[in-house]
């Protein structure tokens, strides 16, 4: 069986037809071309630059169930996928009908349709319900409860983002957010403690999603990320994630992850921004290697770093997902012991991306600064002693102690 995926995109708010995805259901193997007519329409761009520029050929797509990485981005992840199969009506059942499923809209401007004739709909859906209401709907899909039938009505805006946390959809103050909440057996408060992790890297000199926690009951709260795929006027933004421009699947450990060659490095990540035409795209990489390094976020794989298409121009998507972990594996490499969480490894890594020693000690000293105030960040967004503790034992030895270092030590 073959279905025919038509993708559309935006230009000065209005929809158009950009390419069209033949797959085979049988061999999940994709056929990837650009609508004609897309490629000369001014004002219109590749979808992906890396591995799909304009072109009149048809591409073939093996990687990935045969979905491109940029369509893929445009859909539901973990999280999403879990709320609509609990929803029940229409249960996708290859990974066509999830792209083309009418509840499984993620981030960025593309949209899908079955059809070059129809349009999909391209209005972003929000619930007329409170926070606390998607908050209780969260926690009984996260502890794998029950819906009562009254609040399926909302579990819509839940279908959307991506990601394998609790999360949703809202309007807030005449702006789009996704509402991230906690979930049961968290080591820490996450919504708090991620708001102060992003207001540090702000400090660091990282561009950030905006965000802010609020209180649903005296015991529990939610961070609201205002959405970086959305203008100020509310139009969609084309994103691009790091991993479609990868191109990679699951991790090789000693091949993928081990830079210069590695594709799943941080090193390989600047070359892909160098590649989009972003400048200074070393001197950023570098710096969010070093945050991520320094608190602990060993959750940065390639899903977790985007790119926006806005004005003409590509640029990086603002930095989420910001968090400690626990362990000593990278999601991706840092330098050449692959993704080990070495000091070692992190200077080593840090001199691969062709930047004066002094420029990149610069860098270093300026995010660990920048760090410095992140325990009284948490302070400030009410997080106590005992979850900031454990933020504090996952945090880098270059924060929490004034000793000469060993380089083996994280």
């Amino acid at each position: 069986m073959e279905v025919a995926i038509y993708a559309w995109a935006p230009i000065g708010g209005k929809y158009h037809l950009a390419a069209r995805l033949l797959w085979d259901a049988t061999s999940e193997i994709g056929r990837f071309r650009y609508a004609p007519e897309w490629m000369v329409r001014p004002g219109s761009y590749p979808l992906d630059p890396i591995n799909f520029p304009f072109a009149n050929a048809e591409k073939v797509v093996d990687e990935n169930h045969g979905i491109p990485g940029v369509i893929a981005d445009a859909g539901p992840d973990s999280w999403g996928r879990s709320v609509i199969v609990e929803v029940g009506a229409d249960v996708p059942r290859n990974e066509a009908e999830w792209v083309l499923h009418p509840r499984a809209v993620g981030t960025g401007a593309l949209r899908f349709s079955g059809s070059a004739g129809v349009p999909p709909d391209t209005h972003d859906a929000y619930p007329a319900c409170t926070l606390e209401q998607l908050f209780e709907v969260a926690m009984v899909l996260a502890t794998g409860g029950t819906i009562d039938p009254p609040m399926r009505q909302i579990m819509g805006a839940m279908s959307s983002p991506g990601g394998a946390r609790p999360k949703a959809l809202v309007l807030r103050d005449g702006k789009q957010h996704i509402a991230k909440f906690e979930k049961p057996n968290d080591p820490f408060n996450i919504p708090r403690v991620e708001a102060a992790c992003l207001k540090a890297a702000a400090r660091c000199g990282i561009g950030t999603a905006l965000a802010r926690v609020v209180d649903i009951r005296p015991d529990h709260a939610a961070l609201l990320v205002e959405r970086f795929d959305r203008s100020a006027e509310g139009a969609p933004i084309h994103y691009l994630s790091a991993r479609s421009l990868s191109n990679i699947g699951r991790v090789r450990a000693g091949r993928d992850d081990v830079p210069p060659r590695g594709t799943a490095t941080y090193q390989a990540l600047a070359a892909y921004a160098r590649q989009l035409g972003i400048p200074d795209a070393g001197r950023e990489v570098l710096r969010r290697m070093v945050f991520n390094y320094l608190i602990g976020n060993t959750d940065d794989h390639l899903q977790n770093i985007g790119f926006l298409f806005e004005a003409g121009r590509w640029k990086f998507a603002p930095a989420f997902d910001l968090l400690p972990h626990p362990g000593d594996i990278h999601a991706i490499g840092i330098g050449p012991k692959g993704r080990l969480r070495s000091l070692a490894n992190l200077r080593e890594g840090a001199a691969m991306f062709g930047l004066p020693e002094s420029e990149v000690q610069e860098i270093v000293g300026s995010v660990v600064e920048g760090l410095s105030c992140l325990d009284g960040l948490m302070v400030a967004e009410g997080v106590i002693e005992r979850h900031r503790a454990v933020v504090r034992s996952r945090l880098s030895s270059l924060l929490t102690s004034d000793r000469e270092l060993d380089l083996d030590r994280p």
